[in-house]
This record gives C-alpha cells, structure tokens and sequence, in this order.
C-alpha cells in the first residue's frame, strides 16, 4: 500500500522527506515520493542506502 493510500497529503509527505533528510545523508525530492510512493519502492532507490550496503 502506497503513502498516498495511508492517508498521507502533501505536508506529510514533506514532514517525511524532512525527517529522511535529516536522519541520513540521502538527497530525496518531492518528486521521489511520486515515482516510488511506496516504503519498500522508495527505499530501493535510495542511492544513498543502496551505496551504504555495498
């Protein structure tokens, strides 16, 4: 199930990509909430997660 089917709106969504940001060194856009709406999606295509586990 996707954010956006959670209920999410477009402030959580940024209170999210706040929270990310600031918990980690991953770079995520708005539009990344869109193109990967949901967890596992998004955190497949997190490069930063992705490089820290090679």
């Amino acid at each position: 199930c996707n954010l956006f089917h959670l209920g999410a709106d477009s402030l959580k969504i940024i209170q999210i990509r706040n929270r990310i940001i600031a918990r980690t060194d991953c770079k995520v856009s708005l539009v990344d909430f869109f193109r990967h709406p949901t967890v596992k999606l998004m955190a497949e295509n997190m490069s930063c997660i992705a490089g820290a586990s090679a």
